[in-house]
């Protein structure tokens, strides 16, 4: 028990070295601004998002289309297909800040029908379509942008805005140690994203989304 408690405190320091070398590495400064509700750019229900993508999985590549439809109630469905219209998955998901059990598979091929990778796609889709509607911890600033902090476990999740701007251009997702995602966005003065880009720092896991018009 007393060895449990040790590691513990010193995960935890780890955890906050590394987020103030975050900080410091980025110049940010703490600030105050009033609440800021955070929605996804996929949050029209009468509306489906198409965006050609491409995956690499680790030695895997996969190249096709995905289908945003929300569904109301925090839920979104996420289908994938190939560019001849062979389903790969099919999944519903949540908001995985809110919810535990944050998604249902309808459908996968079975070469990814493995727990693991289920769960890996579904939370990479999942910061895609999260409200982060829940209440942010911190807010930072430095000579380009404001960071709004949220906290979820041992993860801090920081959504990045130009300066001035309304809709955020990045996530990163960082754990006790390091940067563990990254998501970029781009043509946000538009409706939805022109364009987005997902890395896994550490693995081999990339997405690039582009719009389909």
């Amino acid at each position: 028990m007393r060895n449990l408690i040790l590691i513990s405190i010193f995960l935890f320091s780890l955890y906050g070295c590394s987020l103030l070398l975050f900080e410091k590495n980025n110049n940010l400064h703490k600030i105050s601004i009033p609440n800021k509700h955070i929605d996804t750019y996929f949050n029209n229900i009468d509306s489906s998002y198409i965006y050609k993508t491409e995956i690499n999985f680790f030695k895997k590549y996969y190249s096709g289309i995905s289908v945003f439809k929300p569904l109301g109630d925090s839920c979104t469905q996420v289908v994938f297909l190939t560019e001849l219209g062979i389903k790969i998955f099919d999944f519903e998901i949540k908001n995985p800040l809110k919810f535990k059990k944050f998604y249902k598979v309808n459908y996968i091929i079975d070469p990814l029908n493995k727990k693991f990778i289920i769960k890996k796609i579904c939370n990479d889709y999942g910061y895609l379509i999260q409200n982060a509607g829940v209440k942010y911890l911190t807010a930072f600033t430095n000579d380009s942008n404001t960071f709004l902090q949220f906290n979820q476990k041992l993860k801090k999740y920081y959504y990045i805005f130009f300066q001035n701007e309304k809709n955020y251009n990045s996530i990163k997702v960082n754990s006790a140690f390091k940067t563990k995602i990254d998501i970029s966005f781009y043509g946000i003065n538009k409706i939805v994203p022109d364009s987005i880009f997902l890395n896994h720092n550490g693995i081999k896991l990339t997405y690039k989304f582009l719009k389909i018009n």
